[in-house]
Parts: structure tokens; sequence; C-alpha cells
């Protein structure tokens, strides 16, 4: 998960069970985290698919330091256009190589009330 607010982006990492299998664990428990939200941040929720994705001119991974740039960068624009421009920019990386994982991205804004927009598929 990504968070950017106030030009700046923080990553918070997750757990990294999947949900449909905890091997054989019995006792086990997801973390759990309370994260302030300020007006006209945005949240964003993502696979590794797309950092993970090799491509541009050496054939190497996109890598999250690129990914959380490119967040930055488009998090003045409108979720929608966000999307369009996600997309270009992940088609352009890719460019001949094989997909090699699912991609999911998905974003959601903070009003300037405080309350999430509706979702918009990144």
């Amino acid at each position: 998960m990504y968070i950017v607010k106030n030009e700046s982006v923080q990553e918070i990492k997750g757990d990294i069970y999947s949900i449909g299998s905890l091997f054989g664990k019995k006792d086990f428990s997801f973390s759990q985290l309370e994260i302030p939200l300020h007006e006209n941040s945005f949240i964003y929720f993502s696979t590794d698919g797309f950092a993970d994705q090799v491509g541009g001119v050496s054939g190497k991974k996109f890598l999250v330091k690129q990914l959380e740039k490119l967040l930055l960068s488009l998090s003045s624009l409108e979720i929608k256009e966000q999307e369009k421009e996600l997309g270009k920019n992940f088609e352009a990386w890719k460019g001949n190589y094989s997909q090699l994982d699912d991609v999911l991205l998905a974003g959601i804004k903070i009003d300037p009330a405080g309350q999430a927009s509706k979702p918009g598929r990144l």
C-alpha cells in the first residue's frame, strides 16, 4: 500500500502470507494498522506485478522506487487520468517483453472532507 500526500510517498508493507493459505498455522492473525488520512491524499493498493515487470531498454524490473515516483508524479491528476497514464507507462515499460505476473493497482482519493471518494480502477 502506498499513501501519497504533501508531495511525498509512504509505503506500508503488508504481511507476507497469502489470504488463501497460511501453511498450516492455526494461531495466526494479520497485522492491523490505523493510519491517519489527510484530505487530498491518495491511497494505492498494489500487487507486486507492476514493480516486478521487466522492460525498458535494459530488460530490468520497474522496481518499487520507480513506481513510487510515478504515483507521486500522477497524484495531481484526477483518478481516471491516472488510470490512463499508469496503463500507458506500464505498456511502454513492458514493450515487447511478456507480462510476468498479475498486475493490480487500485487508488482511492481522500476528498477535502476527509472521506474516501469512489474508488477508481487503475
